[in-house]
């Protein structure tokens, strides 16, 4: 399958999963990079596959690492709303998320 027709089934299936176009971009984002490196670089074969594994790689280790921290932190944000949000807590969330 080539560049363009995996982009039209990635733009397809958008438009078809309405409010899971973020999941799936996400899901496709190593690819999405990739397909946008390769927009503006004349990379050769043996660099594309360089990058499609480090790209696959980190990837794999955000969804791994970085993912349930986001979600963590969601979560909490959403318990904290429920009750009633002091300035203090506030804070704590704009801090907490300038770490992440």
């Amino acid at each position: 399958m080539t560049r363009q027709q995996r982009l039209l089934l990635w733009l397809a299936c958008s438009l078809l999963t309405g409010c899971s176009t973020l999941s799936l971009a996400y899901n496709f984002a190593d690819w999405i990079l990739l397909w946008k490196i390769d927009g503006y670089f004349d990379i050769s074969a043996e660099q594309e596959r360089f990058l499609e594994e480090r790209l696959t790689e980190l990837h794999t280790w955000h969804r791994i690492e970085t993912l349930p921290l986001y979600a963590a932190f969601l979560r909490r944000v959403q318990e904290q709303w429920r009750d009633g949000l002091t300035r203090d807590e506030i804070d704590g969330i704009v801090a907490t998320y300038h770490k992440l």
